[in-house]
């Protein structure tokens, strides 16, 4: 009779330790993060202020006032807002937008990448951490044309490798806003 009433506690015990979620829901959980579908790699010209440059064909644009272009990807959830101009100071202009780089990052690690392109000396920041402004870019041409694009994310991009893609491809298209010939 122990032996049995042994047993029957033993087998209850294993069957409450089989148990693991309190609130019944059977649903499985993901392991990974969804993964977005980016844009295709195609891109069309476009005339913004006094210079040409080169926007995704997927992304909507519109242009809230004139030297300025807003691209917005639906399907990221995000927008580069590009500022194009020719600024009578250029120095100070280059470094009123540097210092504006610096606070966009928030002291968040970042990648820097610097090149030539199309007649502009060209600089881009990529923050390793994510974060709402996780690309930015700066062109500057020989003959006074500045060309300034921030990337957007709003809302929450914690953790940051969960918008690890859409900030990749969002760096893409900015690598690429500057036409390779003019």
């Amino acid at each position: 009779m122990t032996r049995l009433l042994l047993a029957a506690i033993i087998l209850a015990l294993a069957l409450l330790s089989c148990r693991q979620h309190s609130d019944g829901n059977a649903t499985p959980r993901r392991y990974g993060f969804p993964r977005i579908e980016t844009y295709d790699t195609i891109y069309r010209h476009i005339t913004v202020g006094p210079a040409e440059i080169c926007v995704n064909a997927g992304a909507e644009t519109s242009s809230p006032r004139p030297g300025w272009l807003d691209i917005d990807y639906p399907r990221y959830g995000a927008k580069i807002y590009v500022s194009v101009s020719r600024p009578d100071d250029m120095d100070k202009a280059i470094a009123n937008r540097r210092q504006r780089i610096s606070l966009n990052l928030g002291g968040t690690k970042a990648k820097t990448i610097e090149f030539e392109q199309g007649g502009y000396d060209c600089l881009t920041v990529e923050s390793v951490d994510a974060g709402a402004t996780p690309v930015q870019f700066l062109a500057v041409s020989a003959d006074g044309i500045m060309v300034n694009a921030t990337a957007n994310i709003p809302g929450r991009t914690v953790p940051a490798d969960s918008i690890r893609p859409i900030v990749e491809a969002l760096t893409a298209d900015i690598l690429r806003i500057i036409p390779t010939e003019r």
